[in-house]
């Protein structure tokens, strides 16, 4: 009985017809998606690098942490370029911690310890190498100037206004 099962099964597999399967992919062409997305990233790191088109930066420093190859050069520049603006910092920072790159490490930790740049710029990049020791740490970073000051201005006693980072206890 098992035999005979075996037999007509074996006869019907032989039956069919050898029709070669293709990739669905292959018949459809590139992903449109993933085109658009290349060349959103390349579009991120032009206006990163060059400062063109103007209109487009403010996009570009958000889209840009999703770009895993075009992304760490431009944030690397733009570590090389932040000021002491606060919601700038929080933008590179931001885009810093979502992709770990060697480029990105070595640039950040060079203003990590270049006492020339604001405070603000500084503490901004020791919370991103915070996050490339343990990038399961959630902290937070936000400006707590004084009432009337404004981050990074100097205050009379010679002292600076600078930023805090949190962390919540483990």
């Amino acid at each position: 009985m098992l035999r005979s099962l075996f037999s007509i099964l074996l006869a019907f597999v032989a039956a069919l017809p050898l029709v070669p399967v293709e990739s669905r992919a292959q018949d459809q062409g590139p992903n449109p998606l993933m085109v658009k997305h290349r060349s959103d990233c390349r579009l991120a790191a032009q206006v990163l690098i060059t400062g063109e088109p103007r209109a487009r930066r403010e996009w570009a420093r958000d889209y840009i942490a999703n770009c895993e190859n075009e992304g760490p050069p431009a944030i690397v520049q733009e570590w090389r370029a932040v000021s002491g603006d606060t919601a700038s910092v929080i933008k590179v920072m931001r885009a810093s911690t979502m992709i770990h790159d060697a480029r990105i490490y070595e640039q950040v930790r060079a203003v990590a310890l270049d006492r020339s740049r604001p405070d603000v710029v500084r503490v901004g990049a020791m919370h991103v190498l915070d996050n490339y020791v343990d990038p399961h740490h959630v902290g937070w970073f936000s400006a707590v100037p004084a009432a009337g000051r404004e981050v990074g201005q100097v205050l009379p006693a010679g002292g600076v206004v600078t930023v805090r980072c949190h962390s919540p206890v483990r």
